[in-house]
């Protein structure tokens, strides 16, 4: 390797930690309480009135994240626990001896909404603000504060992570409002199809039950990060051999 390729990154690396003051240690708000699921098809509220902290959440299930929709509800009593007896094949939405399937009168074949409250911190005041989803199941939309942050075209795939600067969206030391619609991963038609796009969501295999929600939801973390103006991520090392 030549001499300049070697020692290029540890250069570059020292330039910029010897600007005192430049580079800060993140810091790291986890949003994992506080949240409450309901259905689009029970709620009239789009994304921005939700998002706004007008509507009232009366009715909603209470829930944290990381969690299926499903698992959301099991936990707050609507459905039973699917892992006794034959409870699963009572919940809505299962079809017995056919995968990948959502029936039509299945709950989730509709968006559901994840909607939470949160504060930032003080200390964050003048600091790089990203907010950070490392796994969504299928697509979502995202709104914070009556805002916008990205819709389901780019907020897509179950093992993408997402972050989004939303330095000029939050308020410090005041209460933020956070709402995410999920869509779920669809479902197969009827008959012949030539698609493996549900298949590549998580715990499918055909020797299973599946999930009857086909495990949408927000099923990997949720937080914030706080930054200085320069911030050092995903770094990797490659070597040749």
């Amino acid at each position: 390797m030549p001499i300049i390729k070697r020692w290029a990154l540890p250069i570059f690396l020292f330039s910029i930690l010897s600007h005192g003051g430049v580079v800060q240690a993140s810091e790291k708000l986890n949003l994992a309480e506080n949240w409450f699921l309901q259905s689009s098809e029970k709620i009239q509220s789009n994304g921005k009135t939700l998002s706004s902290g007008t509507t009232p959440l009366e009715g909603w299930h209470p829930t944290k994240v990381p969690t299926t929709v499903l698992a959301a509800l099991i936990e707050n009593g609507v459905y039973p626990d699917p892992y006794y007896s034959d409870n699963l094949t009572k919940i809505p939405g299962y079809k017995e001896d056919r995968w990948l399937a959502m029936p039509e009168d299945s709950p989730f074949r509709h968006p559901w909404w994840f909607r939470t409250e949160f504060e930032v911190p003080k200390d964050y005041s003048g600091k790089h603000l990203t907010l950070h989803f490392d796994g969504i199941n299928y697509k979502g939309n995202i709104w914070l504060n009556g805002e916008l942050v990205a819709n389901q075209e780019e907020v897509i795939g179950m093992f993408q992570r997402f972050e989004f600067d939303v330095t000029d969206l939050c308020k410090i030391g005041e209460p933020n409002f956070l709402a995410v619609e999920i869509i779920g991963p669809g479902q197969m038609p009827e008959g012949e199809f030539q698609t493996k796009q549900i298949e590549a969501t998580t715990g499918w295999d055909d020797h299973n039950p599946q999930p009857p929600d086909l495990n949408m939801g927000i099923w990997e973390d949720v937080y914030l990060v706080a930054s200085g103006s320069i911030r050092l991520r995903h770094p990797y090392v490659t070597s040749d051999l």
